[in-house]
């Protein structure tokens, strides 16, 4: 039910641009949905796509292209024509981060895209083993300074964000 109402809630801002859409669009053809990573992590972008369908009346292709933690799906967007039938569902890694990460990318995130909405946040934690001698994130510090090389980690790629 939760999920349901989140939903709800993240849609009403393409009800209230549907008017909007209808004048501007010519529904000639369908609206892609890409979303810049593999299948399983897309739910809540799936659940959009499915509820802008219904708000516009008009098909929407959902399309996953993963491939470089989101990068190769988002220049993919970028090469689209500007002609807004093409929509990405964007994470903070190829949206922002990966201006800091790498020497180029094939797409400038604030000159090739116009963003429109936010439909989700998430949030990071750190967690470590229950025998681990830190307790708080001041103690792992600690022991990460006074232990170097022997703390190590994981994470889904430089520069990326794991907000599935």
């Amino acid at each position: 039910m939760r999920r349901l109402l989140t939903l709800i809630a993240l849609s009403l801002p393409l009800l209230g641009m549907s008017g909007m859409a209808r004048a501007e669009w010519p529904n000639d053809k369908p609206i892609t949905v890409i979303h810049a990573f593999a299948p399983g992590g897309d739910a809540l972008q799936r659940m959009v796509a499915d509820a802008m369908q219904k708000t516009l009346g008009q098909t929407v292709v959902f399309e996953n292209r993963p491939g470089a933690g989101g990068a190769t799906g988002t220049a993919y967007g970028a090469r689209q024509p500007a002609d807004g039938y093409t929509l990405i569902t964007a994470y903070p890694g190829p949206a922002a981060n990966y201006t800091n990460t790498y020497k180029s990318l094939p797409y400038k995130p604030l000159e090739d895209f116009e963003h429109i909405a936010q439909i989700s946040v998430g949030y990071m934690g750190l967690s470590v083993r229950k025998d681990f001698p830190a307790k708080t994130f001041d103690e792992f510090v600690a022991y990460a300074r006074e232990n170097p090389g022997k703390v190590s980690f994981g994470n889904v790629g430089i520069g990326s964000y794991a907000d599935t």
